[in-house]
């Protein structure tokens, strides 16, 4: 864990209270799981060891699961993944560490 980690955790915690932030991380990991089964399930077989029926169970699963997240963490976690989503490729465009 990086300390930029640990920082928005810390400031999760302390503007949305321990509780809400417990249920904010879930709902993020279940966002996480459904996309990593859904670019699973475009992976050749000979690049699978699972079938493929196996990922998208998981993705139908984290989906079902996620539906049952109050809708103010699935808009936050929405939130996210689209800051992220706009922010991968500024910052692959900058210079690496050395």
């Amino acid at each position: 864990m990086c300390s930029s980690d640990l920082v928005g955790a810390l400031a999760c915690v302390l503007f949305i209270g321990t509780a809400h932030s417990i249920g904010l991380a879930a709902t993020c990991a279940l966002f996480y799981y459904a996309f990593t089964n859904a670019s699973a399930r475009l992976l050749v077989a000979a690049q699978r060891s699972w079938p493929a029926r196996t990922s998208c169970f998981g993705l139908g699963f984290s989906v079902l699961i996620g539906m049952t997240m109050p809708a103010a963490d699935l808009l936050i976690a929405l939130g996210v993944s689209g800051v992220a989503l706009l922010a991968g490729p500024l910052v692959s465009r900058l210079p690496a560490r050395r």
